[in-house]
């Protein structure tokens, strides 16, 4: 007897395609579901949003600075371990207060949402 999970995908729900022979039972429905699982499973690594005049870092972020007087999806930046003492005190001097957090699973969801919105 077949599972119950096993004839829906489980990136979409939608019904799985009928098996036709042997070998290991399909978890999604096309390659399309397969990749978004993956994209899901894999963490959101951001670059560096940090400006130099024109140039922009675009190193791999470790960490977001947040503006504590805004709402968190509004004011998150991705920031790299080299950036994150100018950008820290560029906003001490600017009187912003802001937050340092490290990149980690909660705040790449954070991110992947807000940049999934931003697209949309």
């Amino acid at each position: 007897m077949a599972h119950a999970t096993a004839d829906w995908c489980q990136a979409c729900g939608q019904r799985l395609p009928a098996s036709t022979g042997r070998g290991r039972r399909r978890r999604y429905c096309d390659a399309t579901c397969r990749s978004r699982a993956r994209r899901d499973r894999a963490p959101y690594r951001p670059d560096c949003e940090t400006r130099y005049g024109h140039l922009r870092c675009a190193a791999p972020a470790t960490g977001v600075v947040a503006r504590e007087d805004a709402p968190y999806y509004a004011a998150v930046v991705p920031v790299c371990d080299t950036c994150r003492p100018a950008v820290l005190a560029w906003c001490a001097a600017s009187g912003r207060a802001v937050e340092w957090l490290p990149l980690d699973d909660t705040t790449g969801a954070v991110l992947r949402a807000v940049a999934g919105a931003a697209t949309e």
